[in-house]
């Protein structure tokens, strides 16, 4: 008996070969879009939802319903679906690999722009507490720097914003650019614990 395989699709494009052309350092896929149209397109200009038709809509004289596919603000949601569900992204284990999910109401632009407005100039998305997914409640425009400064993991010990410190461990959290220093430990997890308060204490007065 023969099993069908299952096709991946993106939107309205469906996967036929991936990678199947590949000019200069660009890879390109074959699919096919729902209007019966088998075309190469940029593979990750796909994958990270950049392009989602063959361009037959364009052809016809429709719009996106939303209009911003060029803005950064789409960009940004892009690259955030795709790390949490492409598994080919570079980012994915990090991100979709480790447990990371985008709450299915956001899976649609028009439902994040909703939630968060136009990405204010300067500004990325981040994560209040790292070790939830991509929602409304759990998400906040900030820095760079500061998203940086928050990352998962500092250091050896395992803990978001926890460094060695000897005898013992401090927690320290950057809020609008300026350090926060919360103490010194015996233990990175009082350390981490330390942390995680103050953060979403200071996130919920910031965004009340």
């Amino acid at each position: 008996m023969t099993i069908a395989k299952k096709m991946k699709k993106f939107n309205k494009l469906t996967l036929l070969n991936r990678n199947s052309l590949r000019k200069g350092s660009n890879y390109y896929s074959e699919y096919q879009c729902e209007c019966g149209k088998i075309k190469n397109i940029k593979t990750h200009n796909v994958e990270s939802g950049l392009t989602w038709h063959c361009g037959c809509i364009k052809k016809k004289g429709s719009r996106t319903t939303h209009g911003q596919s060029r803005t950064k603000t789409y960009r940004n949601w892009a690259a955030m679906k795709q790390r949490c569900l492409d598994k080919n992204s570079h980012a994915y284990a990090d991100y979709g690999g480790r447990g990371i999910t985008l709450c299915q109401e956001w899976e649609k632009f028009e439902n994040f722009l909703i939630d968060m407005g136009e990405k204010p100039e300067g500004l990325e998305i981040d994560r209040i507490d790292n070790e939830k997914g991509y929602y409304k409640e759990n998400c906040r425009w900030t820095s760079k720097g500061e998203n940086l400064a928050n990352r998962r993991v500092w250091g050896s010990t395992g803990f978001k914003g926890v460094f060695k410190h000897n005898p013992g461990f401090i927690a320290r959290l950057y809020f609008k650019g300026k350090p926060h220093y919360l103490g010194h430990f015996k233990t990175p997890e009082q350390a981490s614990e330390a942390y995680e308060k103050f953060k979403k204490k200071i996130y919920q007065k910031d965004i009340i």
